[in-house]
């Protein structure tokens, strides 16, 4: 069977349909990633004919609970049975001789594993977040232990604030079974782990007593019974459901069924109680467009269940008015679903915010789109409500009425301005001269004065009109109900040999922009002055100040590169509304890319991350990678040797999006924080971009 990248086998867009998966005889190796992220299988049976299994076979394979594996297999590759969350036991035959790194990590349901004699080597991690693995059996034969491969997981501390963090820790209570001078007991000693050794003795054989089957009752439960004759036992009573762990020492005068004296470590669990019994009650809603979610009172008895901690509420037909859904599913100590209906009524639109723009007045009825926001929502005309006009022709006041429909109910009414039009008035001239007028534009009936200006040698001669029907006296016009073009003429002035250049006169109504000032010289004098012209120098600043302040600045175009003088970051303008990340100054360690900017009054999103943009950034530490990123470039982070933290907190990275090496070379101990949602998404991606180091983390 070929190697395949876990998201590129034959069967991909088919992985959700398949439950089984049956290999026939004469298959002698199964290929890396070859079902990885098959989520739905749930058995898998693989012929005595294989004796290769390649890493990440089975990558992600989340309902996958049991697979026997044949013997003849002589290696567990890295991450055969990463994320096969559903496992429960595994039987590793005895030709294995070692398990690779993290070839089981997140199998959160494996609760036991057989280690046989003929493995030496077990793997870094390699059954890292394995919560429910809480003893383990390890044999001498073992010489190799990796770097945390039993024992450790995620789970969550407080601060002093009582705010939650995620911090990596040890499983409460797990327990290593050896014997005296193996690796297994250096390890257990190395991670201050409880260690249990196997003896044979001669005296009285003690049975190892049987844990309870409990059901949380509120109440103080004994999970394995006491017997002060034979052991000592602490850890056998609890409250909460949960699994627990009872640790019992054999007394001095007896000895375990097994031959050992050692302490044994016995699990024990209550069960959550059912919430199928409970009463829930619901008040009634009123519609809202943002969210409709109610708070349940949900008891059970006398006892009061608490949101989050009891239960979780799931809510369905509750986008409008009508019969909703809330289902009560148990949490915690409780579980089972219960569930209840309520009725989402229609809400008033009395206080939607109504926005109508002024319209210009054609003589015909005018119905100008409107806004209409509710709770920070854009109502839809023809689904939340219906719109009528009244006194919507002539100038003045016109009116509107907005009535609900559908989610809505009730009325609002609103009104607009209907003003005469203004029309604009555009002067040109032929060249030889420049023209004004004032204003350039106005209503219908307003005077508009014009002024022309001849260059040296010319004259005004006449106004042309090339657009509007207007008739031109002293330079002056009334605007009629178009817009008008003006083209003023000029022409040249005759001179005979003995003249000397005359002054040209100026034609003018104010305001007056007089001729500039020529004074003509012989052919063999200093040459003609004229009046002094002001210089006007553009000025091309080429990295302009951005600031989440509001700051006026020149309107910035794409393909600008502007700096950020508070963040020390530089940006290059994509679009009228994206820009990329390019850069950051070498001595900042803590560096946040926002989700957005503001250049010059107008807001940007950050959507991608340059290549090459932190390359060999020696100071930075810490990233965090904001929200509406979609890119990351080739080489971006590559060889940030000090980074050892990063948040990201954009969930649109794809496969193709991040760029080759985006994070490599980062710290040996990088720990990667993603959102919940896209852990299982982006562990290959970021592992293909450079960070697959063995004490490097990635985690929700």
């Amino acid at each position: 069977m070929k190697d395949y990248w876990v998201t590129t086998t034959p069967w991909r867009d088919y992985a959700n349909d398949i439950k089984t998966v049956t290999i026939q005889s004469g298959v002698t190796r199964i290929g890396n990633g070859a079902f990885g992220y098959g989520y739905y299988i749930t058995s898998i049976t693989i012929p005595n004919s294989v004796t290769s299994i390649g890493r990440e076979a089975f990558w992600s394979c989340g309902r996958l609970e049991n697979i026997k594996l044949p013997y003849g297999i002589t290696e567990i590759g890295d991450n055969t049975f990463d994320g096969c969350e559903s496992l429960k036991t595994i039987n590793i035959p005895g030709s294995v001789t070692s398990i690779g790194d993290e070839a089981f990590i997140e199998c959160k349901s494996l609760e036991q594993i057989k280690i046989p004699d003929s493995v030496t080597t077990i793997g870094e991690k390699a059954f890292d977040q394995c919560d429910k693995l809480i003893v383990v059996e390890i044999p001498k034969s073992v010489t190799n232990i990796g770097y945390h491969a039993f024992g450790y997981t995620y789970g969550e501390e407080f601060d002093s604030e009582g705010s939650p963090h995620t911090v990596y820790t040890e499983i409460p209570g797990f327990l290593i079974i050896t014997e005296i001078g193996s690796a297994a007991e250096t390890y257990a000693k190395d991670n201050e782990f409880v260690c249990a050794y196997k003896k044979i003795g001669d005296k009285i054989a003690i049975n190892v007593p049987e844990s309870k089957n409990c059901t949380y009752n509120g109440y103080v439960w004994t999970g394995v019974p006491e017997n002060d004759k034979f052991y000592t036992i602490t850890g056998n009573t609890a409250k909460d459901a949960g699994i627990y762990t009872a640790k019992l020492s054999i007394k001095s005068e007896y000895i375990w069924e097994d031959g050992s004296v050692t302490d044994k470590e016995i699990q024990w669990k209550i069960k959550p109680a059912s919430i199928d019994s409970a009463n829930v009650k619901i008040l009634d809603q009123t519609f809202s467009p943002l969210s409709i979610e109610p708070n349940p009172v949900v008891t059970i008895g006398e006892i009061t269940l608490i949101k989050d901690k009891d239960y979780e509420v799931f809510y369905v037909g509750n986008s409008g008015i009508g019969t909703a859904t809330a289902a009560i599913v148990g949490k915690g100590n409780y579980e089972g679903t219960v569930s209840t209906k309520f009725t989402i009524n229609p809400v008033s639109i009395e206080s939607a915010r109504v926005t109508v723009p002024d319209q210009n007045y054609t003589g015909k009825a005018l119905r100008p789109e409107l806004k209409v926001e509710f709770d920070s929502c854009t109502l839809e005309e023809g689904r939340d409500y219906t719109v009528s006009y009244s006194d919507n022709v002539n100038i003045g006041t016109a009116n509107v009425l907005i009535e609900g429909k559908g989610n809505y109910t009730g009325s609002i009414s609103a009104s607009f301005s209907i003003v005469a039009p203004k029309y604009s008035v555009v002067v040109t001239s032929d060249g030889n001269g420049s023209a004004l007028t004032d204003p350039v534009s106005a209503k219908e009936g307003t005077e508009i004065k014009l002024s022309a200006t001849p260059k040296d040698g010319y004259k005004f001669k006449e106004w042309q009109v090339i657009k509007g029907g207007v008739t031109i006296a002293d330079n002056k016009f009334k605007i009629g109900s178009e817009d008008v073009e003006i083209k003023a003429i000029f022409e040249e002035i005759s001179k005979t040999p003995e003249q000397t250049a005359t002054p040209t006169p100026t034609v003018t109504t104010a305001p007056t922009v007089a001729a500039p000032t020529v004074t003509t010289v012989p052919e063999n004098t200093a040459a003609a002055t004229a009046t002094p012209t002001a210089a006007v120098t553009a000025v091309n600043t080429e990295a302009p100040t951005v600031t989440h302040a509001n700051t006026d600045t020149a309107e910035a175009k794409k393909g600008d590169v502007v700096a950020d003088e508070g963040s020390k970051a530089s940006y290059q303008i994509t679009s009228e509304s994206t820009v990329t990340y390019i850069s950051v100054q070498k001595n900042v360690t803590d560096v946040s890319v926002p989700a957005e900017v503001k250049i010059a009054g107008k807001k940007y999103k950050v959507t991608e991350i340059k290549a090459n943009a932190f390359k060999n950034n020696k100071k930075l530490k810490k990233i965090t990678i904001g929200k509406n990123i979609k890119k990351i470039g080739k080489n971006a982070f590559y060889g940030c040797k000090n980074l050892k933290n990063i948040i990201v907190k954009t969930t649109k990275l794809t496969a193709k999006s991040v760029g080759k090496n985006a994070f490599k070379g980062i710290n040996a101990k990088a720990v990667v924080k993603v959102p919940k949602k896209k852990l299982k998404v982006y562990k290959p991606i970021l592992k293909k971009a450079g960070i697959k180091g063995k004490k490097q983390t990635i985690t929700k």
